[in-house]
């Protein structure tokens, strides 16, 4: 499946290929995200943090318990300016993440829900070139 953005319109193709789906725009030849089963785009999983602080300082500890890579996509709907996909591990196995693309306010936004319970970490693997740079970025709650 491909989804291609163009100004504040989404189109598709391929739509019943759910194990290889990529998102791209369309002024870019390459696809900004790229799904197969050898490569997920996306995972979902559980960890425990410990967050210590003293005076100021922080020591932060994080353990990753589980990952689960979602190469699959169980449902897929769109409009002209809307998509929803949401991702599975298998093809035989539930919903764990629906993810929303939207064209609100002259801006497309992605949007993230988690469908099972006790997630609590997200990976999105974007398909970069070796000049292309990306920072490590956290939210703790």
């Amino acid at each position: 499946m491909q989804i291609c953005l163009d100004g504040d319109h989404l189109s598709v193709r391929d739509a019943a290929v759910t194990a290889d789906w990529s998102l791209r725009w369309a002024h870019q030849p390459d696809a900004s995200l790229h799904s197969t089963p050898q490569h997920p785009a996306i995972a979902v999983g559980e960890g425990q943090s410990q967050v210590k602080m003293n005076q100021g300082n922080f020591q932060l500890h994080d353990t990753q318990v589980e990952r689960i890579d979602l190469p699959h996509v169980k449902k897929f709907a769109h409009t002209t300016n809307s998509a929803t996909l949401e991702l599975a591990p298998t093809s035989d196995s539930p919903s764990y993440l629906r993810v929303t693309l939207r064209y609100v306010n002259q801006a497309w936004r992605l949007q993230f829900t988690a469908l099972a319970a006790n997630l609590n970490r997200f990976w999105l693997r974007l398909v970069a070139e070796p000049s292309d740079r990306f920072w490590k970025f956290v939210k703790w709650c």
